[in-house]
C-alpha cells in the first residue's frame, strides 16, 4: 500500500490520532504525489517488421521538448519486450507496452465514473494518443493489432491500488521521509513496528527503487550478517532450497 492508503486505511484510531496531534498526519496529506498513467497493451502480427535486433525493446517519444516530462502525454515510454524473449508471445508476433510517463493528472479523471458514456470517450481518446506514440516506431501499427488492452488512471487506482492511481510521491526520497517530517529517509514510519517498504519510501518510485527498499528495510530489521547466516546455513537454520 502507498502511504496515503496506509495511513488513512491500515492505522489503528490509535495511531491516526498521535499522526494528527504530532503533525504527521498533515505532512503526509500535503507530500506531491506525481500524476497517474495512461497504458496501452498490445499483440500484433510482426510479419514483414525489421529484426528483433533492429526493431529494439525501448524507445521512448516526446511530442515537445519544450514541456518537459510531465507535460500532459508529452512523452511515452514504448516496451517491446518480445524482441529480447520471442517466447514471450506466439511464433511471429509481437508485444507491446506504451505509457505515458506519469504525466496523467488525475482530476481529469476524479470525477468521470467508470464504464460510463464519458469514460468510454476519454480512454478512447487516450488509446488514439498512445497509438500515434507507437506508430513513430511501428508506422501500420494499427493494422497489425490482434489483442489490445487500454488502461486509464482509474484502471491504475483499481488495480494497483494506488491513492488516485499515482506514480507515487513526487519528491526525492533519498532525503524525505513521506510519514513524518521529522524522520530520516528510510522504512521508519513512526509507527511502533510498522516498516515501510515500496515506493513510498527510500529509495524512490520506480521497479528497480520499490524492489531495492524491500532491502533496505530487511536491513534495517535484521542484520546483514544474520541475513548471511541464514543464506549459509551458519549459525541459523538455512533458508530455502536453493540458496
Amino acid at each position: 500500500a502507498s502511504a496515503w492508503d496506509t495511513v488513512q486505511k491500515l492505522l489503528p484510531e490509535s495511531a491516526q490520532r498521535e499522526r494528527r496531534e504530532n503533525g504527521d498526519e498533515t505532512h503526509t496529506e500535503t507530500t506531491p504525489k506525481c500524476g497517474s498513467f495512461v497504458h496501452l497493451h498490445v499483440g500484433f502480427d510482426a510479419t514483414g517488421l525489421p529484426s528483433n535486433e533492429e526493431l529494439g525493446i525501448h524507445h521512448l517519444v516526446v511530442d515537445d521538448w519544450r514541456k518537459g516530462v510531465d507535460g500532459k502525454r508529452n512523452v511515452f515510454n514504448i516496451s517491446i519486450p518480445t524482441t529480447l524473449d520471442p517466447t514471450a508471445a506466439p511464433e511471429g508476433k509481437h508485444v507491446a507496452h506504451v505509457y505515458g510517463a506519469a504525466n496523467e493528472p488525475w482530476g481529469d479523471w476524479a470525477n468521470v465514473k467508470y464504464g460510463s458514456d464519458e469514460y468510454r470517450r476519454m480512454k478512447k481518446e487516450a488509446g488514439d494518443d498512445l497509438y500515434r506514440a507507437l506508430e513513430r516506431v511501428i508506422p501500420d501499427i494499427r493494422s497489425r493489432v490482434e489483442c489490445e488492452m487500454i488502461a486509464t488512471p482509474l484502471t491504475q487506482r483499481r488495480f494497483v491500488k494506488k491513492l488516485e492511481g499515482t506514480y507515487g510521491p513526487g519528491v526525492d526520497m533519498t532525503r524525505f521521509n513521506v510519514y513524518g517530517a521529522n524522520l530520516p529517509p528510510g522504512p521508519t514510519t513512526g509507527v511502533p513496528n510498522l516498516y515501510a517498504t515500496g515506493d513510498s519510501t527510500y529509495p524512490g518510485i520506480g521497479v528497480p527503487a520499490a524492489a531495492g527498499s524491500g532491502f533496505f528495510t530487511a536491513n534495517s530489521i535484521v542484520s546483514v550478517w544474520k541475513h548471511m547466516g541464514m543464506v549459509l546455513g551458519l549459525g541459523w537454520d538455512k533458508i530455502g532450497k536453493n540458496v
